[in-house]
């Protein structure tokens, strides 16, 4: 009893430890995402003579999409540990560790098992871990400016409330819920799927079950004019700015959905099935059929924004709800037999520890590889007088962060070609990236490698004639790598 109880607790813990410790040794610093733009935005903020009214048009600011948490957010820990990016990683490990907790506390208290609780710590300390097998929930941890961590926090902490009305029928809990949806919302437009998912339930509920009627009455009341005020409020405020993409014409979120990556589409079957099971097999919807419903929620309110939206850090959130899915299957193999369990939370274990140093490892380094390729741009200028860059697609982002970081010019190959006329009087060089390793060129030659790490290389361009032809460079990769590449391919039937 006792190894089924320190076991787990000092499982989840190595992995915390083992996190914060390789984040200390690469010591990472600003991503090219948002930061450099959020460095910039929140300095002219601090520096303004009339801060507090500047602070709050920042915040409350409805011109592009509100979300004022999270913009609350970027106002405090962009100035007061902007010289410490470092440490706003640890932060970050720590809090959506705790949120994993939550998470697991969750899915013990929806699919446990009246008679035996000797799995509770399994659940809430294991289970969660194989979060990380599904890759894109790192970049949860990857990115200082990412909403979505307000998502993965609020989001298992208005289900339990939830819950817990529903089982109580106590007012407390529904308006704890309640309060969780509101500050889903004000961390990202995105944060409104739970609100979607709880109203869903609801009508399932009301017509499938015959017992509390009234309960899931209330709830479906509550989040239908939450859904309508926040529709009407888009319309007026933000169908000009960050909803501006919207598009709910039924043929292109078809076209978006079977433009999603493979697994998007199977994991989207599968959650469908679940909830179907219940309706038409059990002909009783329980409240884990929150979980299958909150992924379709999810997926359907990122799917009007196109197929690139189904990808990487958009879906991070949805990393729980697709484990979560399995956790009956987990759950059985662990109550099987005492002979079972060791040998599927190993095999699972294995493969979380996998993907730390297959996935997540590697990208802390790549993180640390910014840092050191805008720490040579900075002193370029020493060796190579008006040093000017270039950077091909597709990340525009990227170059506008890399020369507010570095202080130097680095333009973006809009077009992906790069050509004599674009070069500037001085001294011309290409970077290239892991992300970004291949660029066409017109009229130009590349010299030798100025600078180069693990993820980053930085040519001399050559003036002169010399035919268009495109120039790719190599990185290493590994077969992750290539597994996600093939992951993210859409399965379509072409004539």
């Amino acid at each position: 009893m006792r190894i089924r109880k320190y076991l787990p607790i000092f499982c989840f813990l190595l992995f915390v430890f083992l996190l914060i410790g390789v984040t200390i040794f690469y010591a990472p610093s600003w991503g090219l995402m948002d930061d450099a733009h959020m460095l910039l935005t929140v300095n002219a903020i601090w520096s303004n003579s009339n801060f507090a009214s500047e602070a709050l048009r920042n915040i409350f600011d409805f011109s592009w999409y509100f979300r004022p948490l999270t913009a609350g957010y970027f106002l405090l820990v962009y100035h007061f540990l902007k010289g410490y990016p470092l440490l706003l990683y640890i932060l970050i490990i720590i809090v959506n560790m705790t949120a994993m907790l939550f998470w697991g506390v969750l899915f013990n208290y929806i699919f446990r098992n009246e008679r035996d609780n000797s799995g509770i710590f399994i659940n809430v300390f294991i289970f969660p871990l194989f979060f990380f097998i599904f890759t894109p929930f790192w970049n949860m941890f990857q990115y200082i400016s990412l909403a979505e961590k307000f998502i993965f926090f609020f989001s298992p902490i208005a289900i339990y409330s939830m819950k817990r009305y529903l089982d109580t029928e106590k007012i407390k809990f529904f308006l704890f819920s309640f309060f969780s949806l509101l500050f889903l919302i004000c961390s990202k437009p995105s944060g409104v799927y739970l609100v979607l998912c709880f109203l869903v339930y609801s009508v399932l509920a009301m017509i499938v079950n015959r017992d509390k009627r009234g309960v899931n009455f209330l709830i479906f009341i509550v989040n239908i004019l939450l859904l309508l005020a926040y529709y009407f409020f888009t319309l007026k405020y933000q169908s000009y700015g960050y909803a501006s993409k919207y598009n709910l014409n039924l043929l292109s979120l078809a076209h978006n959905f079977l433009n999603a990556s493979f697994i998007i589409k199977l994991l989207f079957v599968i959650a469908v099935l679940i909830v179907f099971n219940q309706i038409w097999v059990k002909k009783r919807i329980s409240f884990s059929a929150v979980i299958p419903l909150g992924f379709l929620c999810y997926i359907a309110i990122l799917l009007p924004w196109g197929s690139e939206a189904l990808v990487a850090y958009h879906i991070s959130p949805t990393t729980p709800y697709i484990m979560g899915m399995f956790f009956p299957l987990y759950s059985y193999f662990n109550e099987k037999s005492r002979q079972v369990s060791p040998i599927v939370n190993c095999l699972l274990l294995f493969l979380v520890f996998s993907a730390f140093f297959y996935v997540i490892s590697p990208r802390i380094s790549k993180m640390a590889d910014i840092k050191k390729t805008v720490n040579f741009l900075k002193s370029s200028s020493k060796s190579y007088p008006e040093p000017e860059f270039f950077l091909p697609p597709p990340f525009m982002e990227s170059a506008h962060s890399l020369t507010i970081l570095s202080g130097m010019k680095v333009n973006y190959i809009d077009s992906g070609i790069l050509s004599f006329s674009l070069l500037g009087n001085g001294n011309n060089f290409l970077i290239l990236n892991d992300q970004a390793p291949s660029v066409v060129l017109s009229d130009i030659g590349l010299g030798d490698i100025i600078y180069q790490n693990n993820s980053w290389r930085i040519y001399r361009i050559n003036r002169g004639e010399a035919p268009q032809e495109k120039f790719t460079t190599e990185f290493r990769r590994n077969f992750v790598d290539d597994l996600k590449d093939l992951l993210k391919k859409p399965l379509l039937i072409k004539n």
